[in-house]
């Protein structure tokens, strides 16, 4: 009998049995080892992270959780009211009993795969956590995880299960790939932007800058290092995903698993090593998606590969950039090409003029402060609870709607980044986009319907001196006065 024909056959056969059958045949015994079940993968995800959390709790010296209750404002999905995802948030002990539950919730289903219960609760507990976590953090690394909890959930352990867990695999990461040829073109690919990400993330120290700071600076230094990492990134993400899932051998398919939780590692030694270690909440999706046993072409598993994978690339292909939108995510992970990073940071986080949302009717005045997403700034950082908003404030638009990782598909274009920046323009693209109302200040419950450029006071780095523009134009008193830097706050990158 072949392997192949074992790889097919083994879906239906006692786990013990087909690793013996197939250890049998000499050189496809990793396919075996490889392939992971229902229950591994439950206490594997609760396992990653729960060590996630010890790991970010011990670094900032708070629990990590308390980091999503330092925004002061949040994104409310369409699939949700305003008023039941600020119940929570509102409530400090609630939201982190919704966090911290999904370990213990995740360990009951690893040890009882076969409860219908358990798998339903495991996944309807943990997208309430996700959609809550999310609103507030901007992070979409759980919404994988969240996919496959779901497909067990549906399907139980199987190769339709295992077939639609290797299709969000593929989707998450063409999706990413996607999103940068989409906003930063084959120019992505060249040296400058590798380079603008590490020079940027060396600014930071300990764990929210990269694990290898000697190597990262060496490699800033190296035109081929840097067109490595980035052009390899991207041929990896757009092309080698898609084909190695979906045509490799099932014995062979676990390489490009691999390959997904090296990107992970380098990202961790170059780039920032919360940022990498974070997103290791991923490992379990790629083990139980890419080393499914199931061969190409087969009855089941990969029909539903197939279909998950063609259904985001459709989507992607008819209608742009999926929308920042939970449970949804184009998963736009540092998308923006060099040039593209340096104005942006030029333009939203470096120079003294920021961004901001606001009340309608309640522009920023002189001396308003300006919120962040967190008040220290950092992935593993925040207080302990938000800060006060009762007095006049406005928020930094940047990572809280568009950044780094987020590019909502109605409001990021061109004109965010174009030289000479139009800031009546930016303004009114970001007033149509806000005025779904989903933006919303937390403790009031108010939606963030407008915003202005304001510069800021001299000398700091959070208080308004003045408005600069809004929707309706440049204001007269700021367009004479010239824009001075901010005392100690580095330029941007160079390419």
């Amino acid at each position: 009998m072949r392997t192949m024909d074992l790889l097919v056959r083994t879906d239906r056969l006692d786990d013990a049995v087909a690793e013996e059958l197939i250890a049998g045949e000499g050189g496809s015994i990793m396919v075996a080892v490889g392939t992971i079940n229902a229950g591994t993968f439950y206490l594997a995800l609760a396992g990653i992270i729960f060590c996630i959390w010890v790991s970010g709790t011990c670094i900032a010296g708070v629990d990590l959780h308390r980091r999503g209750l330092a925004n002061p404002i949040a994104i409310v999905p369409s699939c949700l009211s305003t008023r039941a995802l600020l119940f929570v948030l509102r409530r400090p002990l609630l939201y982190r009993v919704l966090c911290h539950v999904q370990v213990p919730v995740l360990l009951c289903a690893g040890a009882r795969p076969e409860s219908w219960g358990l798998r339903w609760a495991a996944a309807a507990s943990f997208t309430a956590y996700a959609c809550a976590e999310t609103s507030v953090t901007r992070s979409h690394r759980d919404l994988p995880a969240m996919y496959a909890l779901w497909a067990l959930a549906l399907y139980g352990d199987g190769p339709t299960a295992q077939g639609l867990v290797l299709g969000v695999g593929v989707h998450i990461l063409v999706s990413s790939g996607l999103s940068k040829l989409r906003l930063g073109g084959l120019e992505w690919a060249k040296p400058g932007t590798m380079r603008g990400v590490i020079l940027r993330y060396l600014e930071h120290g300990g764990a929210d800058g990269p694990l290898l700071r000697t190597l990262a600076e060496a490699a800033t230094r190296s035109d081929a290092a840097l067109a490595a990492f980035g052009g390899g990134a991207l041929l990896f993400e757009v092309v080698l995903v898609p084909l190695g899932a979906l045509l490799l051998p099932a014995r062979l398919r676990p390489a490009v698993a691999l390959g997904a939780i090296a990107m992970h590692v380098g990202i961790a030694a170059l780039q920032s090593l919360a940022i990498g270690v974070a997103f290791l909440v991923n490992v379990p999706v790629y083990a139980y998606g890419f080393c499914a046993p199931f061969a190409p072409y087969s009855a089941s598993g990969f029909p539903q590969a197939v279909a998950v994978a063609a259904a985001s690339a459709a989507a992607v292909a008819g209608f742009g950039l999926l929308p920042e939108d939970f449970p949804c995510s184009p998963f736009a992970l540092f998308p923006w090409n060099g040039d593209q990073w340096a104005r942006l940071f030029e333009a939203y986080v470096n120079e003294d003029t920021r961004l901001v949302l606001h009340l309608r009717d309640a522009p920023p005045e002189a001396g308003a402060v300006v919120h962040g997403k967190t008040e220290a700034g950092s992935e593993l950082g925040g207080d302990v609870s938000r800060p006060d908003v009762s007095r006049a404030c406005a928020f930094d638009a940047w990572d809280q709607v568009f950044g780094e990782t987020l590019a909502p598909r109605d409001f990021v274009s061109a004109r965010l980044a174009a030289t000479p920046l139009d800031q009546p323009a930016v303004c009114a693209a970001l007033d149509a986009f806000l005025e779904a109302g989903t933006v919303v200040a937390i403790d009031s419950g108010a939606p963030l319907l407008a915003c202005s450029f304001v510069r800021l006071k001299a000398g700091t780095t959070n208080v308004v001196g003045a408005v600069v523009a809004d929707a309706r134009g440049p204001k007269a008193a700021a367009r004479s006065t010239p824009a001075s830097p901010t005392p100690g706050v580095p330029g941007p990158p160079p390419n």
